[in-house]
């Protein structure tokens, strides 16, 4: 099996067959700026670095005449002055003399001699960790499956797409664009998009999982351009509750486009729907694509949520309910009342919020499942994000609400839903497009002559969009406006701003730094003037 993969792969890389273009022309298989001609494209690769590069930890039963080495005599040379150590730092190769911590699998690396020797660990935590981790731990069915470490031994799509997305987790995790744009993994990249070209053109229902497979490491490696906002390189004020998903943290950065996951909507129902699909963990995986694209582009998602609210979360919310009435502020300060299903879904997001907010803490001990609980996070999420907005709701469903609260209010708990509970990181400006929608509203309803009933709900917005606006253009626009808010209210003290706000979507440990700060500076008068 390990020759076979070889043989698939045994071919030259030449500068003029990996080309890096900005132009239109042979675009990849969802306009990528990046192409490789698939036909020809991996390293080259003789017999004798072939033998210098790999190590073994199990005896081969069948070895090529072309292949036949001494297994004792296989070890990885760090030494060799290879391309691509030469382009790599000193900090990143001084590991290199470096004894193995455990040996490693054939599979895990390609016979590559300029390789990065990390990418073997890298492949095995993205492709069985990183893929199915649940809050701070695996989940136990899908960590000890290894169907996606026979896939990638098998299928070149597998074998080229894990390599992508570890040189991808290693440069968005470090904030560079090293091993990403080597020749190896643009040459990986070039292969994969020719291969599920061929795919996608006759594709049969036994391969369709492996399709959505190489959709998904498509798109969420997206090649990043070096230009960055500034503004969104300082980071949201709004701490998420989980700041250790590894998955949606690193890959949250790159941004999706509709068209792919369309695509990849269409394969799930040729599935007949995510109950349909066999591979561990995919459908999963194709849920969290679809809700990272609607979190950054503010549209509804596609496919329909896996979480389910389990009995132990649903007597938690209960209680909690009970005793504090998270989101009480929704019921009693919205003059007419919020439609039903808004309203409904604030009042869960709110209790889910407080779980979230508490089971962290060292003094809490939770009668609830954490796995349970993130299950729930996704279903709270998913809600929050299908909510209609008000044109297309029905007359008889609005209620007295006013349009401008309604709108308000859902385009907020969207903003703290995924900053807070989902913890999408900001690379992608999604919260500036959430913040300007909502600046909007406020602007065309003259927010400075709301009636005083509407005053809380509207101290609430202006905080959270205020947090989030922080360290933008737009920070100037809020500050005002809740000092103006705040003067007719009798608002003069930050614990009485918190009081209000906290009968609403809110945690103190995920929006506490940032409202101090807010505060301060709405009392230094230092607007920035939009």
């Amino acid at each position: 099996m390990v020759n076979r993969q070889r043989k698939l792969l045994r071919t030259r890389t030449s500068t003029t067959r990996v080309i890096v273009s900005t132009e239109l022309a042979n675009k990849g298989l969802f306009g990528d700026v990046l192409q490789a001609r698939s036909e020809n494209v991996t390293v080259s690769v003789n017999k004798k670095e072939k033998i210098s590069c790999v190590l073994t930890f199990r005896e081969r039963e069948i070895i090529d005449e072309d292949d036949e080495a001494d297994e004792g005599t296989a070890a990885i040379n760090y030494e060799e002055n290879t391309p691509m150590k030469q382009r790599l730092p000193g900090r990143l190769t001084s590991q290199g003399n470096a004894p193995l911590t455990r040996t490693l699998d054939p599979f895990l690396g390609p016979p590559l001699s300029s390789m990065i020797h990390s990418t073997s660990e890298a492949l095995y935590s993205l492709g069985i960790r990183f893929h199915f981790k649940v809050g701070r731990r695996p989940v136990p069915a899908l960590f000890d499956s290894f169907e996606w470490f026979s896939l990638y031994c098998r299928e070149p799509i597998a074998f080229h797409g894990f390599n992508i997305a570890a040189a991808m987790y290693h440069d968005i995790s470090s904030k560079t664009v090293l091993w990403s744009s080597c020749t190896e993994v643009v040459a990986h990249r070039g292969s994969l998009i020719g291969l599920m070209r061929s795919l996608i053109e006759d594709l049969d229902d036994a391969r369709v999982e492996l399709a959505m497979w190489g959709i998904m490491t498509l798109v969420i490696t997206t090649l990043q351009s070096s230009k960055r906002n500034s503004c969104m390189d300082q980071g949201l004020l709004l701490l998420p509750h989980m700041p250790a998903y590894s998955f949606d943290n690193v890959f949250g950065r790159t941004p999706i486009g509709p068209e792919p996951v369309k695509a990849l909507a269409q394969l799930v129902h040729r599935r007949g729907g995510l109950s349909g699909i066999r591979l561990p963990g995919l459908a999963l995986c194709s849920t969290r694509v679809d809700v990272r694209r609607a979190s950054q582009a503010g549209t509804k998602p596609f496919l329909p949520c896996l979480g389910i609210l389990h009995d132990d979360v649903l007597l938690a919310c209960i209680e909690v309910q009970t005793q504090t009435q998270p989101g009480r502020g929704f019921s009693t300060f919205i003059p007419g009342g919020l439609p039903t299903d808004l309203h409904e879904t604030l009042i869960f997001l709110c209790s889910i919020d407080v779980l979230m907010s508490r089971h962290y803490e060292p003094e809490v001990f939770p009668s609830y499942d954490e796995v349970h609980l993130v299950h729930a996070r996704d279903l709270a999420h998913h809600r929050i994000l299908s909510v209609e907005p008000w044109e297309p709701v029905a007359v008889e469903e609005r209620g007295a609400c006013s349009r401008k609260i309604c709108e308000c209010c859902r385009l907020t708990a969207r903003l703290y839903s995924t900053a807070v509970l989902w913890g999408m990181p900001t690379d992608t400006g999604w919260h500036h497009r959430i913040v300007q929608e909502v600046e909007r509203i406020l602007e065309q309803s003259d927010f400075r002559c709301w009636p005083h009933t509407e005053w809380e709900v509207l101290l609430w917005v202006l905080v959270v969009n205020g947090i989030a606006a922080c360290g933008s253009k737009r920070r100037g626009f809020f500050e005002s406006g809740l000092d103006v808010v705040m003067k007719r209210a009798g608002v003069t003290s930050l614990r009485h701003l918190k009081e209000v706000v906290g009968a609403f979507l809110w945690s103190e440990n995920a929006c506490g730094g940032g409202i101090a700060r807010l505060w301060d500076a709405v009392k230094s008068n230092e607007f920035v003037r939009c």
